[in-house]
């Protein structure tokens, strides 16, 4: 299982999951279920981690929504707990554009993920369909 995360133009992230649309305009809760967190309050790398450490006990991945206000930290290239930070290499793509969207590996520059760009919309349809640009970074578990 690979989670996406989508950052607007703006610089702000919100996940591509169509599910945890709801949350983004209107009242957040800080834990919305059992698999996620909702980041309201800028948050440094240090607590990052330990959140994703604490998420991995009781799950295979940890996952964050960054609500709007935030200042999401630079993520590339950190590991956080058990987890390794992935970055898209081609930031800026149009809404229903047929494009390859490719995850890359931002220390070794492996691919390790190649989707088209109709797929990716599958993970958020309604996120993705309103704004114009998107930007993706996978957290995804070290094998």
């Amino acid at each position: 299982m690979i989670d996406f995360w989508s950052v607007n133009r703006y610089g702000t992230v919100t996940t591509c999951t169509a599910r945890y649309n709801r949350f983004i305009d209107n009242e957040m809760p800080s834990r919305f279920d059992s698999n996620g967190m909702l980041i309201k309050e800028n948050i440094s790398i240090p607590t990052l981690e330990a959140l994703a450490a604490e998420q991995l006990q009781t799950q295979a991945h940890a996952k964050f929504v960054f609500a709007p206000e935030v200042n999401v930290p630079s993520l590339a290239g950190f590991t956080l707990g058990e987890l390794e930070v992935y970055e898209l290499v081609a930031p800026q793509f149009r809404v229903n554009e047929a494009v390859e969207v490719r995850f890359v590996d931002t220390t070794t520059q492996a691919d390790f993920l190649r989707i088209k760009y109709e797929d990716a919309l599958a993970f958020g349809e309604q996120y993705a369909k309103e704004r114009d640009s998107c930007y993706a970074v996978c957290l995804q578990r070290k094998s």
